[in-house]
């Protein structure tokens, strides 16, 4: 364990620019030098401000509880936290999982080191060879480590919204949503990735009552009609 903190600390760096009112953001060191983006800065904080923070919340009924996947390097995670009562939040890497736990050191963000998919199995992380955090992905296989979670498993007491940036893993991941998408018809909000399965994910949704009303740079956003 203490192996694995200092090694988790010599790949990171605290970051100065305040973008919640809040100043001081564990980041990774993309080259090893202070100010790395590692491609999960600039294009989300970017899209927050151009985009998310009104469209992501324009259908949104209630702000009792958010679930999203997956939570990168703690950003978006905690913005959400401004908004929602309680926020959970699903990312696999332990690097990004490491950046954000430090990032989000409040109860109302409870944290898992898990994806999101349609039934609770293992899986491994297929690190991409961009320079970009958030592009990583997983891969079930027998050899994983890493969980994979359901939501449906988790039996919550409200659902919200659903937001989802899962490179590819979107459709599963609403898979597993099944029931708590019909108990509570929360708004959902998935990214439309080079490898997400778009014609699926809309077919499934559209057979739920659910309609595609806007997008948001690359994120679709439906609602239960």
């Amino acid at each position: 364990m203490l192996y694995n903190l200092n090694h988790y600390c010599n790949q990171v760096h605290i970051r100065s620019n305040p973008l919640d009112g809040l100043d001081g953001w564990v980041w990774i060191c993309e080259d090893g030098k202070p100010g790395s983006d590692g491609g999960v800065w600039t294009g989300p904080i970017n899209d927050w401000i151009s985009s998310h923070s009104e469209k992501f919340f324009k259908y949104v009924k209630n702000f009792d509880t958010v679930i999203q996947a997956g939570g990168a390097l703690g950003m978006y995670p905690r913005l959400l936290a401004n908004r929602f009562r309680f926020v959970y939040t699903f990312e696999p890497d332990p690097l990004n999982f490491f950046c954000l736990v430090n990032n989000c050191q409040v109860d109302t963000i409870i944290k898992f080191n898990a994806a999101l998919g349609e039934k609770n199995e293992f899986v491994q992380i297929q690190r991409s060879d961009l320079s970009n955090a958030g592009t990583h992905t997983v891969q079930p296989t027998i050899d994983g480590r890493i969980p994979i979670m359901s939501i449906d498993s988790f039996n919550f007491n409200a659902c919200d919204l659903i937001l989802l940036d899962v490179e590819g893993f979107e459709y599963p991941a609403i898979k597993g949503a099944v029931n708590t998408i019909e108990k509570f018809k929360p708004v959902i909000i998935a990214e439309h990735s080079r490898d997400t399965d778009v014609v699926q994910l809309v077919d499934f949704l559209t057979a739920r009552g659910y309609k595609q009303v806007d997008q948001s740079v690359s994120d679709f956003i439906f609602v239960a009609e």
